[in-house]
């Protein structure tokens, strides 16, 4: 049964709970960051491209890769100001 809500999970270890962490503090950065990496992770699964058991990226890559993508898009935008 499919419930329509996509979510990532991992079970015990120190590196998931640092990346829970960073990620959490990224969203109190910036309130538009979770639903820019969710719209990012939808348009690349959409693609096959969020799935590093096939040598993609995976979710906490495509996250790291929005936050970087908006913090440059912010850094220009002020260059322009």
């Amino acid at each position: 049964m499919s419930t329509g809500i996509d979510c990532d999970m991992s079970v015990g270890g120190l590196g998931a709970t640092f990346k829970c962490r960073v990620l959490r503090a990224l969203a109190t950065i910036d309130a538009r960051f979770p639903a820019m990496v969710r719209v990012v992770k939808t348009w690349a699964r959409a693609r096959g491209l969020n799935d590093s058991s096939n040598g993609t990226m995976n979710s906490f890559a495509l996250s790291l890769l929005v936050r970087r993508c908006m913090s440059q898009y912010v850094h220009n935008h002020h260059e322009k100001s």
